[in-house]
């Protein structure tokens, strides 16, 4: 995990969140947290444990495997561009 500044350029869509926050997906499959100014980015693994973790069936060895490959997915013909 790193902290760094947060960077004014966009390389994808973003989700907003709320009160500043918002969750960008990187090319690398990582994901920048940004709030306030300052950012986080998380790999993909620490995403995947992110997401079990805060679900209700929680993290478990499937589901950690279902998150990443949810989450690493190429997308499908058809499913157009990210909103």
């Amino acid at each position: 995990m790193t902290t760094t500044a947060a960077r004014p350029e966009v390389e994808s869509p973003c989700f907003h969140a709320r009160d500043g926050w918002t969750f960008q997906r990187m090319p690398d499959g990582a994901v920048r947290i940004t709030c306030g100014g300052q950012s986080v980015t998380v790999d993909d693994f620490t995403w995947a444990s992110a997401v079990c973790a805060v679900s209700v069936q929680g993290e478990a060895n499937r589901r950690w495997f279902q998150a990443l490959a949810f989450h690493n997915a190429p997308r499908l013909p058809g499913d157009g561009e990210p909103r």
